[in-house]
């Protein structure tokens, strides 16, 4: 246990890479042992061992170097004996397998490597595990040789054409990104498009975004946070353990948003552990994840030579090279330098780092752009996460929450980040059951089987209106600029609705100044008619009430109908805050019944509401026509027109499932929807005719 331990002072991926280095380095000097015999550079080398393992196949003698230098000792500073003689290792033994290893180019011939310091930093591991002073050649003539082969691996790439002068993988842009997120999504690899998100959002390693858990994660205002113990450049977490790295939702753009990302990478993965903590096993994690995009870039090399990419360019650490370029410089209003390698984890300089700190304002700046937020974009870049309004059922909401995510929801530390999760996945819906396919496994998870989402939906929002929400949510890490564009949009807007109104409120403002001359205009004559047909009016109606001449009415209305009504001097409004009841009352009595109302009588904005309260009325009068209860005549006393209602309210809808008044509108939309569904299975055989609407 205390060898594991001391092994800890490498990460493992550092100690396997050392081991490879070392084995190569061993096997090639086992396979040219005469040759070093002759020059005198063999002694540290057993020969018993090398005449021993030089009989083996090249695998087995591969695997013999590999167990020997996995089995060393650095407690006690053994495992070599007889075997290696390290304090005798001559500088010519090393320098020459150096210069003799070649890499495979893309012309199919061979290359020097691009770099040759991992071979130095691999020996120096080796030497120290074993307790053996490094030789005075290793800081002199071993750098040296190193510097040189650099210089002639990199004139070597600038003679060759078809050699890439790129060192190591190439960053990714942010358009192949997104492209690539949308791929894995729809293809359903879920652990896949999970770690390409979040690698990307973190400015991390796939390693390290294979090593999250759910424990790391936590919610805070419009954002997730989470703390990442440990980093290849961090191994103890004393540099940024202890920051948490913001993440936010895109509800603008599905594929890439973080949160969607979790959703359904909790609603669809099984469980790696008991008590719902491990996403999955890191390594097995990060070779499954390596395996799968070696596969896709194998799919999609056309669009990776869209971008002026081959397969080879790209790898799991892209992303982080890709998200760091793009919010350095994929904007031109970025965040500070120094906000970016605090959240990368990169060294800035003992004096830098000591008096330039992390602030979470910098890093939720860079957590908006790197999700895909443009600064540009005003109001969007200030979008809220989908969440849920106050007054949402609790038990339904921990009911589906235990449906979605099963032994995630036993830690009730991460339940505000499982319920931001399950507001995401509703709010998409639509694009997950329909944008991905009928064949994506998606659509087959137990949440879309529960009926009782319908209820959670109507408390789901995007929206920052706190006076809507009441739970106090505001956007955070929004910069300066952001809020004087916005302030210029809403600017914009007010002027384009005053642009429209203007001319009425001057013309009503001069109209008023002539009536207080003296002057005659149209607004005087038509209160002075008004005032004249009034009494004409009154007196009708009181011989009609007297016993004179009555309207053709239905015996069982009450006989104080009107028979005239008064045109509306403006443009009406009709409002949609209604109950049913209400508008039927203001669709069949008063001054002007709504029955009578024309497009010319409504504002232009109203039409279509207008169409929609009379398909709802007229399906009213219906139901009482066939009653016997009204003739549809208007006006009619308001009191009378309650009545008439209770007679037909069992045939429209006036309430909600959970007992709430339903608005005319909503009540008309639901009315349209049956009527839409009947009509389809009369079309089908299976129905009655529909009756005329």
């Amino acid at each position: 246990m205390t060898r594991d331990i001391q092994r800890m002072s490498r990460s493992k991926a550092t100690l396997r890479d050392y081991a490879t280095k070392n084995s190569k380095f061993l096997v090639w000097a086992i396979e040219n042992y005469e040759g070093l015999k002759d020059l005198g550079a063999h002694e540290f080398m057993c020969e018993d061992w090398v005449k021993r393992v030089i009989l083996y196949d090249e695998n087995r003698r591969v695997t013999e170097v590999k167990n020997i230098l996995a089995n060393i000792d650095p407690i006690n500073r053994s495992g070599l004996e007889g075997i290696l003689r390290l304090d005798r290792l001559d500088f010519s033994a090393w320098s020459y397998f150096l210069t003799s290893i070649r890499r495979k180019n893309k012309n199919g011939g061979e290359s020097y490597l691009k770099n040759y310091g991992n071979f130095k930093s691999a020996l120096r591991f080796l030497f120290r595990s074993v307790g053996v002073t490094l030789p005075p050649w290793f800081d002199t003539h071993a750098k040296e040789l190193v510097t040189a082969l650099r210089r002639v691996s990199a004139q070597e790439r600038g003679e060759d054409a078809g050699e890439s002068h790129q060192v190591g993988k190439c960053s990714l842009p942010f358009p192949l990104y997104c492209a690539m997120a949308h791929e894995l999504l729809r293809d359903g690899l879920w652990s896949a498009h999970f770690i390409h998100v979040y690698s990307w959002n973190l400015s991390a390693r796939a390693s390290t975004t294979c090593a999250l858990r759910l424990s790391h994660f936590a919610w805070d205002n419009d954002c997730m946070k989470i703390y990442i113990p440990t980093q290849k450049n961090d191994q103890d977490g004393g540099k940024q353990g202890q920051y948490p790295h913001h993440v936010y939702a895109n509800p603008n753009i599905p594929y890439i948003c973080p949160l969607l990302s979790l959703a359904i990478f909790l609603a669809t993965t099984e469980r790696a552990d008991s008590d719902g903590n491990a996403f999955f096993d890191e390594q097995a994690a990060y070779a499954r994840h390596s395996k799968q995009m070696v596969a896709w870039k194998e799919k999609n090399v056309e669009m990776l030579r869209a971008y002026g990419l081959e397969p080879s360019d790209i790898g799991t650490h892209s992303n982080r090279k890709g998200s760091s370029t793009f919010v350095t410089s994929g904007v031109t209003d970025g965040p500070s330098i120094v906000a970016m390698c605090n959240r990368a984890g990169w060294d800035t300089g003992k004096v830098l780092s000591t008096y330039l700190r992390y602030e979470a304002a910098g890093d939720q700046y860079i957590g908006r752009i790197v999700a895909g937020l443009s600064p540009s974009s005003g109001t969007k870049f200030a979008q809220l996460p989908p969440h849920f309004l106050p007054g949402v059922d609790l038990v339904v909401l921990n009911q589906l929450l235990k449906v979605a995510f099963g032994n995630f929801t036993r830690r009730p530390l991460v339940q505000p980040v499982l319920e931001h999760c399950l507001a995401t996945l509703l709010f998409h819906e639509a694009f997950l059951l329909h944008e991905l396919g009928q064949g994506n496994p998606l659509r087959f998870i137990p949440l879309w089987h529960d009926p009782s989402r319908e209820h959670l939906k109507e408390f789901l929002t995007c929206d920052g209106n706190e006076d809507r929400c009441g739970n106090g949510i505001t956007a955070t890490g929004i910069p300066m600029n952001v809020h004087i564009l916005s302030s210029c949009t809403s600017t914009a807007k007010s002027i384009e609705k005053l642009k429209d109104n203007l001319p009425k409120v001057v013309l009503q403002c001069l109209e008023e100044r002539d009536v207080d001359c003296g002057n005659i205009t149209s607004a005087s004559i038509r209160n002075i008619f008004q005032e004249m047909i009034q009494p004409l009016m009154t007196a009708v109606t009181e011989s009609i009430e007297g016993g004179g001449q009555r309207l053709c009415v239905h015996p069982l209305q009450e006989p104080n109908m009107l028979g005239l009504t008064r045109l509306p001097a403006a443009p009406l409004h009709i409002p949609t805050k209604i109950s049913v009841k209400a508008a039927f009352v203001s669709y069949s009595s008063g001054q002007t019944p709504w029955k009578r109302l024309t497009n010319a009588m409504v504002d232009k904005k109203d039409r279509v509401l207008l169409a929609d309260l009379k398909f709802l009325m007229e399906h009213i009068e219906r139901e009482l026509v066939k009653k016997k209860a009204w003739n549809g005549e208007v006006p009619i006393d308001p009191s009378y027109a309650t009545k008439l209602f209770d007679l037909a309210k069992e045939h429209v809808p006036t309430k909600t499932k959970h007992g709430r008044t339903l608005m005319w509108r909503s009540a008309c939309l639901y009315l349209r929807k049956q009527c839409k569904a009947r009509a389809q299975e009369h079309q089908d055989g299976n129905s009655s005719p529909l009756p005329p609407s």
